[in-house]
């Protein structure tokens, strides 16, 4: 099975009171922050389907030429995808820590 064959997908989960019931300003910070992060999910989706794309033509060509940009578009990606999981770690961990206090 060829990695760069999968689906690039984020499914964030959506609660349907969350979007159904006018929301406070504390809420209303939740779901722009929740619609962020969706962005920035699609943004990494998209980049994982250039990078596959721009893989498959430099395997059809045979021309490793590209290689280097594209190892330093990987890395890149690596790194977006790292730091946006630390983010999320942690604010998943300040927000237990919220509803517990509560």
């Amino acid at each position: 099975m060829n990695p760069l064959d999968l689906p690039a997908r984020v499914v964030l989960p959506a609660s349907a009171s969350a979007t159904s019931r006018p929301a406070s300003s504390q809420g209303r910070a939740f779901t722009d922050a929740l619609k962020d992060v969706a962005g920035i999910a699609r943004d990494i989706a998209t980049e994982r389907v250039g990078l596959a794309s721009q893989m498959r033509r430099i395997v059809a060509s045979g021309d490793n030429r590209q290689m280097p940009q594209v190892y330093s578009r990987i890395l890149d990606a690596n790194a977006r995808q790292d730091v946006l999981a630390t983010v999320l770690t942690k604010t998943t961990t300040g927000i237990d820590q919220i509803v517990k206090m509560q």
